[in-house]
């Protein structure tokens, strides 16, 4: 599995060169950089796991299994989750518990399922939104994926206090049937 300690030292290292600066990073920035870095730190702990191939051979494979491997498991095998990124309210004072609400359930919660079930997509680690002032786009979002893959974009407000999120797919969107379950309203805006 790849490391992301890398990206640790990486983000940590922008954060101190920036506090070194004049007028250092913005609370904002650091709290984004922090949380990034914390969430690198936690993804890497989870899926940093070592191989079972530890170099000795496989045992051989007998007609039958032994007693003990018929006999149910009084404990599953623990599954790994895959991590959750961190969402960052930029300026988050500014945000109103409503504004926030409607933010997770129309475009966050909908953008993060939509790529965590897309085939080789690299994982998502975090998503920032903040207020913008351009007319008719009153948020902005960034995401980062790993490997440094970004994706922004402007959040309209045409309808309701925000509108939702849907995938620009060049030819028909990969929807999952789970996908199209919780997000009927994306599924109509994309396949009238």
């Amino acid at each position: 599995m790849k490391s992301f300690k890398p990206y640790l030292f990486l983000s940590l290292s922008i954060f101190l060169l920036l506090g070194a600066c004049a007028g250092g990073p913005s609370e904002d920035q650091q709290a984004t950089l922090v949380a990034v870095a914390v969430n690198a730190a936690l993804t890497d702990s989870a899926i940093d796991i070592p191989a079972a191939d530890d170099g000795e051979a496989a045992p051989p494979a007998t007609a039958e299994p032994p007693a003990a491997a018929t006999a149910a498991p009084t404990n599953p095998p623990p599954t790994i989750a895959a991590p959750t990124p961190v969402v960052v309210f930029q300026a988050a004072g500014s945000f109103s518990d409503s504004e926030k609400d409607q933010l997770r359930q129309r475009v966050v919660e909908p953008f993060v399922m939509y790529h965590a079930e897309l085939a080789d997509h690299p994982t998502l680690v975090s998503f920032s939104l903040e207020k913008m002032d351009i007319a008719g786009y009153p948020y902005g979002a960034d995401a980062i994926f790993e490997g440094g893959v970004t994706n922004g974009f402007l959040i309209s407000n045409n309808s309701a206090p925000v509108d939702w999120w849907y995938p620009d797919c060049l030819g028909p969107c990969p929807f999952s049937d789970a996908f199209r379950a919780a997000y009927p309203e994306i599924i109509a805006i994309v396949e009238p």
